[in-house]
């Protein structure tokens, strides 16, 4: 099952597009791990997720009920009923397994990325450039140059 969904999603900031058209979801238990330089988007999704931003287009689904949509956050962010957490990834991550819940996470570290999902989005100028297993993912980013991995 689908606990978080976005439907082409999309966010600009004063002209900047942030988030193109991003179709993406998370299922139940899954570590999924979005990894890319400064400016890709990452942050903006999590903060449409949140409710802290609202999309300008697409949509977003928690647990089967739409959160955001086309401009609008059709609920607050205290009523989505998740938190998001960066910090102190090796706790999180031990609870995760534990646990079983579902999460998503951010990171400018491919490595980190490596450590933590067990599938991978690389994200570049606002869109999914490659989704796949890690060591997929790990395969992919050896292909590229050094530039590209750590922000050109």
């Amino acid at each position: 099952m689908n606990l978080i969904e976005f439907h082409a999603v999309s966010k600009t900031y004063e002209g900047r597009v942030a988030v193109r058209g991003v179709s993406l979801s998370v299922t139940q238990g899954e570590r999924l791990v979005i990894v890319g330089h400064s400016g890709c988007g990452k942050t903006t999704l999590l903060r449409l997720l949140a409710g802290f931003v609202a999309p300008d287009t697409g949509s977003i689904t928690i647990n089967g009920d739409r959160v955001a949509a086309d401009g609008r956050n059709l609920k607050e962010p205290e009523e989505r009923n998740f938190e998001l957490n960066c910090q102190m990834r090796k706790e999180v991550l031990k609870l995760q397994q534990a646990l079983g819940f579902t999460l998503l996470y951010v990171t400018h570290s491919p490595d980190e990325a490596f450590e933590i999902g067990t599938r991978l989005v690389v994200m570049r100028h606002g869109t999914i450039e490659r989704m796949g297993g890690v060591e997929e993912i790990r395969e992919y980013f050896k292909s590229l140059s050094r530039h590209v991995v750590e922000g050109g």
